[in-house]
């Protein structure tokens, strides 16, 4: 999977395709699986109501992902952002994984620095607290990307 083409082809197939198309198979990648065995990804339904429970077996998988939300978040409005990729923000940062946390945190920072990471409730009660504890992470790195992105949403 390599996003670098996500946003020119969202531009050209437009916003529903990559809602209807794209991100259900984003989804499962990030939180079934490439193998794609597991059918609790329908392809229709919003981030909201994801399953809770394991992400994908593969970190590298889920950080994957991570790189294609801020292309995508450059093409969607800010409430496609808020109900479709946020969610995935969020997972990362409650990953198990530092490297997936740190991931999570370095997109945030980077969609805040270009101004795509909408102003909502969500970011504000779900994305920022969920920075915040990391902050406090036992890993140096998941540390240091926290606070990058908490700086980044004080300027």
């Amino acid at each position: 999977m390599h996003s670098v083409s996500f946003q020119p082809l969202t531009t050209e197939f437009g916003v529903r395709w990559a809602v209807e198309i794209l991100l259900p198979r984003l989804r499962q990648v990030f939180f079934v699986g490439g193998s794609g065995k597991d059918s609790r990804s329908n392809g229709l339904d919003p981030l909201a109501s994801l399953p809770q429970g394991r992400p994908s077996s593969s970190y590298l998988e889920r950080i994957a992902v991570l790189h294609a939300v801020p292309k995508l978040a450059g093409v969607f409005s800010a409430s496609e952002t808020e109900n479709h990729l946020l969610p995935f923000l969020l997972a990362a940062l409650k990953d198990e994984v530092p490297n997936v946390k740190f991931t999570g945190a370095e997109v945030v920072r980077v969609m805040l620095s270009s101004k795509t990471l909408p102003s909502t409730a969500y970011t504000t009660d779900e994305i920022i607290p969920a920075l915040k504890s990391l902050a406090n992470d036992s890993d140096v790195d998941v540390r240091f990307c926290s606070q990058l992105a908490l700086a980044a949403a004080r300027s």
